[in-house]
């Protein structure tokens, strides 16, 4: 049998030098497992892994690689954001190799295979591993490949999906990844460099399980793993850990599972081997509230065995936006989980939402205060922004958006945490009141800090200098504008048809910056609802401090510098 060529790519990110330098790089977890399954599973197989997110490689030179080397399938794993890269480079590829076997597989192509088989020969649905290394074996064979399971693809122009494939039963039938295919150095690189919250430098992913039963409403795991969990045995991730410190000597580690916590005899047993080995690692990962205060007695042996903090979705403050989102929790339970946590002598995590659905003005502000007394470990005030409600394809908050909020994304490229896509009828309908007559200085710099380290209207290619500054003095107007407006008269809806207006800006760009700045002040006490019965004590403007020392120099100094 002659040599299988076969090449797996993750695409950049729309603006990907700029997403790098804002968000980081993360590792290609997913193709580095697939690749190291595949290696195992069948003989004859040369493997290589393109991670053009990482290494910053444009289209044309992705298209150049795939095409300058006889690959006899090119497989590509994408998010939602990634996915518009994704079908380009797949069509480019097929313009120059038609008879290169192209596969789609991930999150994004399992959620609408429908549509990514416009753009590839096969689309693997759900989990790939299994699926993919049928296909392998059965390229030549099209009554074959017609029974393997998991497969999307087109015959004589109709739509072909075969039935679900069951899922891995055994994980640690799984090898480790093939981190040997990536590019490590890049992930440990300064620009993008994996900071664990409380600990800085480099660390390696870790997935332990897969799955989670819960049924979050802007979640698609739900959707990928049907709400089953399967676990690894604590031995097989502790075997791995112990690889990548040898080979890396890397000892920072971060659990990609979606709810860490849910198996509290697979933690105490995994702490136990970390502890009894003395392996002298640090490690975080994300669970639910009420899974830490279910096993809070075994927080001290987390601690002990490295656990520098837990991550807990808190999402929002707000009780009702928590029942809107079906999270299962409540307020209290986040109080409960973080005090369980720093009297374990841990530091607790957290991940929030902007833009959730019922989310008004006041919210934010109470929000903040909530946020800085139980999850501020420094003594600088802190602004709680968190990530942007990301309307994700196929799950219930991407089918009913449209009925509670401005749907502001217009192709896959804007379904980014990082990109404002949904605004909630909740806010816009809101009345933003000043709470100070002027806009302090203090106000504005955070605001512009903000506004340009998380690129809250897009991600924008590279800009001259002069440019930037156009952006940043155009950005000063509009909070004048805005706080001038902000007289409880006006929505923020109608705030921001007044700066379309005047600004002559898209309507899409108009709500984004509104929205944002809305966001922005009410978190400082800057404004609040016009209805609002709650007595501002604005935000200590020291927080300030926090934005200099954490941003300034990574999000607006080296940006510019290096344009």
């Amino acid at each position: 049998m002659r040599m299988l060529n076969i090449l797996l790519i993750h695409p950049p990110f729309p603006y990907n030098k700029n997403m790098i330098n804002q968000s980081g790089i993360n590792m290609s977890l997913g193709l580095a497992v697939l690749a190291s399954y595949i290696r195992e599973k069948m003989k004859n197989v040369y493997i290589e892994i393109l991670d053009a997110h990482a290494l910053d490689i444009p289209i044309d030179k992705i298209v150049e690689k795939a095409i300058s080397f006889p690959w006899d399938v090119i497989g590509l794993s994408y998010l939602t954001a990634q996915a518009n890269n994704a079908y380009e480079i797949s069509k480019s590829i097929k313009n120059f190799r038609k008879d290169a076997v192209i596969v789609h597989g991930g999150v994004h192509p399992t959620c609408v295979y429908q549509e990514a088989v416009e753009y590839a020969d096969y689309v693997v649905v759900g989990e790939g591993e299994e699926t993919f290394l049928e296909l392998l074996k059965n390229l030549r064979n099209k009554k074959k490949i017609r029974k393997i399971k998991g497969l999307a693809f087109k015959e004589d122009g109709k739509l072909v999906k075969t039935p679900e494939r069951e899922f891995i039963k055994n994980l640690d039938e799984i090898p480790f990844p093939a981190f040997d295919l990536l590019p490590m150095q890049r992930y440990f690189t300064q620009v993008g460099e994996n900071i664990m919250h409380v600990v800085g430098g480099p660390r390696i992913p870790i997935m332990a399980s897969r799955g989670c039963p819960y049924n979050c409403t802007y979640c698609v795991s739900p959707i990928l793993w049907k709400r089953i969990v399967r676990w690894r045995s604590p031995e097989n991730v502790v075997e791995e850990i112990e690889k990548w410190i040898k080979e890396y000597r890397v000892r920072n580690f971060h659990f990609w599972d979606d709810n860490l916590l849910l198996n509290a005899e697979w933690v105490k047993r995994f702490c136990e081997l970390i502890i009894s080995k003395k392996l002298s690692i640090r490690w975080t990962g994300l669970t639910r509230a009420s899974h830490i205060n279910r096993d809070q007695k075994l927080l001290e042996l987390m601690a002990k065995s490295g656990c520098v903090g837990i991550e807990i979705g808190v999402e929002s403050a707000n009780p009702k936006v928590l029942l809107a989102v079906k999270k299962g929790e409540t307020v209290s339970e986040v109080v409960k989980a973080a005090m369980n946590q720093k009297n374990a002598g841990m530091t607790p995590l957290c991940t929030l939402m902007a833009f959730n659905i019922g989310e008004n003005i006041d919210g934010y502000y109470l929000q903040n205060l909530f946020m800085n007394k139980y999850f501020n470990p420094e003594r600088a005030q802190r602004l709680f922004i968190g990530q942007f409600a990301t309307t994700y394809p196929s799950t219930e908050f991407f089918l009913t958006a449209p009925k509670y909020g401005k749907f502001l994304a217009k192709e896959w490229r804007d379904h980014h945490h990082a990109i404002i896509n949904f605004v909630p009828n909740s806010l816009l309908n809101d009345m933003p009141k000043k709470t100070n007559k002027r806009l302090t200085i203090p106000a504005i710099l955070l605001t512009t800090f903000s506004a340009f380290s998380l690129m809250y209207d897009e991600f924008p290619k590279e800009i001259s200098k002069i440019e930037l500054i156009k952006r940043l003095l155009r950005h000063i107007k509009i909070m004048m504008l805005y706080y001038k407006l902000s007289n409880g008269k006006h929505t923020v809806l109608d705030i921001s048809k007044k700066m379309e207006k005047a600004f002559k800006i898209s309507e899409v760009e108009s709500i984004r910056i509104t929205a944002f700045i809305t966001l922005l002040l009410a978190l400082m006490g800057m404004v609040k609802s016009s209805h609002s019965r709650i007595k501002v004590k604005r935000v200590d403007h020291s927080c300030l401090y926090y934005y200099f020392y954490h941003f300034l120099d990574k999000k607006i100094i080296y940006p510019i510098v290096h344009l």
